[in-house]
């Protein structure tokens, strides 16, 4: 029977993803009545078959344009300008401390019209974000995902931002203090760093959505660094 169709809108995008599929069976018209078939022998010549799909939404979890993204020697780029194989600066649970790691994964989309996340920092710093992005709450020592429909929730909260003082390089704790969202056209970003997933965005210590489950798996001591115990059990 050739190859299988195309669905229509494979790789459609619509306004914070975009639809994949897999194939999942064939159907088969039989006598006016749509039939799943278990297999193509016997199906007379005038049934009309038709390729069933599994569907998949993808959502973006993306930075906006001009996002800067901390290098490895401290300088910063704008995220639309990274690429795989950059070094960038994490922090390493494992030692509870600044480190550095390749981009493994970035991904560029164009500028188009998206619901954007403004958030406002009591240091004057925003970020915007488009449909979730990770930040790491200190109260809770975990990274949360920030959304349209979750942002307002956590102003007042406090948020882990890399400082330098005097060649020291160290974090603070900076306060969330409100929350824009609005629909305009930005380029987004999305990037994801070998080991230690993580990235500074805006100074901002963060990680990219869909990727639930390789993190915030281990208690972390007030170092911010794996509670061995709970690591070795």
């Amino acid at each position: 029977y050739g190859a299988l169709p195309t669905p229509a809108d494979w790789g459609k995008k619509g306004k914070n993803g975009y639809w994949t599929y897999t194939f999942k069976n064939w159907v088969y018209n039989a006598d006016g009545k749509v039939k799943t078939s278990e297999t193509l022998m016997n199906i007379a010549a005038d049934h009309t078959l038709t390729a069933e799909y599994n569907s998949k939404w993808h959502e973006d979890s993306c930075l906006a344009d001009s996002t800067l993204v901390t290098m490895a020697d401290g300088t910063k780029k704008a995220i639309e300008n990274v690429s795989v194989g950059d070094v960038v600066r994490v922090w390493d649970f494992e030692k509870g401390a600044f480190s550095k790691s390749i981009v493994a994964v970035i991904e560029h989309d164009k500028a188009e019209k998206q619901i954007v996340v403004d958030l406002n920092f009591a240091d004057g710093t925003t970020i915007s974000v488009i449909t979730a992005h990770g930040f790491f709450d200190v109260a809770s020592k975990k990274f949360v995902y920030i959304t349209p429909e979750n942002a307002k929730s956590f102003v007042g909260k406090k948020f882990l931002k890399e400082i330098e003082l005097n060649g020291v390089l160290g974090y603070e704790a900076v306060t969330l203090t409100s929350v824009k969202i609005e629909e305009r056209t930005v380029g987004t970003h999305s990037l994801v760093t070998a080991n230690s997933l993580s990235h500074f965005a805006n100074g901002y210590l963060s990680i990219a959505a869909g990727i639930d489950g390789l993190f915030n798996i281990f208690e972390l001591t007030d170092k911010l660094k794996y509670d061995e115990a709970a690591f070795n059990a």
